[in-house]
């Protein structure tokens, strides 16, 4: 079998068994890979994938930037398709909607550069590509002002550069408390440092974190605790770091520091295992010098996936060898995600 990239660390009985599913930052398919980083299965899903999920029922669900998110079957024949100018992340609904994170230009006068702002626009979307429920990132500026009192607004073309967008799962915390209750939205702009969560009736921002915290985040992922975990990139710190936030307290109860060498100043991710462990993947090592550290290396280095105890312990670490299309994230790695060993055996 092809191997998707160097094994630099491997301790099997501490590793949660299964398969892990990724594609290099801009690339043209996606790899299913077992715990021996043997690729077991592939999809061509043509140039500037990103992000994908396999479906219970076999099917994988991609997007290609700025055309939209398909859905195809094993045999990567396409089911189903909703065309759009989408970035970053989508996030399939127990009820089958698909909410789409997507780009717009408009004039926003909070901001005002004298020219159209690039803004955030969340969509669910329905099996038909009907649009059943629509948010502007914008229109939360206020609401972020008011849960925030240091919050500032970038100036930059693109103010707020959403990376996350998912559905929150139904949890203790939810049931307790309105803001986190099923159906949300979870949110992360990475050029303000803040997560937030939408109010998916009301389509106000109910909670908002990062002030002093976060510095160019991605992916917070509530976890059946209700506590949220966040890959906090440490753009201009100087380090990156996964954390575990408890909302309502705003607490910080868990943090792991990435290694220097696997330090990723933008993409990467993480995701709570079955075991406890923390699969991790740290996106684009070397691309972008560190604060005060050596040069850049030219291409950038492989994204590094591993997984990691809650005590800290790295028990498997993969620096990806497959090429992507930009060159300066050349191996990068946007995403990687886990699946069970029963779920994916029932397909191959």
């Amino acid at each position: 079998m092809a191997k998707s990239g160097e094994l630099k660390i491997n301790k099997p009985e501490k590793v949660q068994p299964g398969y892990i599913l990724y594609s290099p930052y801009a690339g043209q398919g996606f790899v299913l890979i077992d715990r021996e980083a043997n690729i077991v299965h592939e999809w061509a899903t043509g140039r500037y994938t990103k992000v994908a999920e396999l479906l219970p029922d076999g099917r994988i669900l991609y997007a290609r930037m700025r055309e939209g998110v398909f859905e195809a079957d094993w045999d990567n024949n396409i089911l189903w398709s909703y065309a759009c100018r989408q970035h970053h992340d989508f996030c399939r609904k127990e009820n089958g909607n698909t909410l789409i994170v997507c780009n717009e230009f408009v004039f926003i006068d909070r901001i005002w550069r004298g020219a159209m702002d690039k803004n955030d626009r969340f969509i669910e979307v329905d099996r038909d590509g009907n649009i059943v429920w629509e948010y502007h990132l914008d229109q939360g500026i206020d609401d972020l002002f008011a849960l925030l009192p240091k919050f500032k607004l970038t100036e930059a073309e693109d103010w707020a550069h959403n990376n996350t967008i998912e559905s929150l799962p139904e949890t203790e915390l939810g049931r307790k408390d309105e803001r986190f209750r099923a159906g949300n939205v979870l949110f992360s702009g990475r050029s303000i440092h803040t997560i937030g969560v939408i109010d998916y009736d009301t389509k106000r921002i109910v909670w908002a974190f990062g002030e002093g915290e976060l510095d160019g985040q991605h992916m917070p992922t509530m976890l059946p605790s209700g506590n949220i975990m966040c890959f906090d990139n440490g753009t201009s710190r100087g380090y990156s770091r996964v954390i575990e936030i408890e909302p309502a307290s705003r607490e910080i109860v868990w943090e792991f520091r990435i290694p220097d060498y696997a330090y990723a100043r933008a993409l990467s991710g993480q995701e709570l295992l079955p075991n406890g462990n923390i699969l991790i993947c740290c996106g684009n090592p070397g691309a972008t010098p560190p604060k005060d550290g050596p040069p850049a290396h030219p291409t950038g280095l492989s994204g590094i996936i591993m997984e990691v105890t809650r005590d800290g312990e790295i028990v498997w670490e993969l620096h990806n060898t497959i090429d992507g299309l930009r060159k300066a994230y050349l191996k990068a790695v946007y995403r990687a995600a886990f699946y069970p060993k029963e779920m994916v055996e029932a397909h191959r």
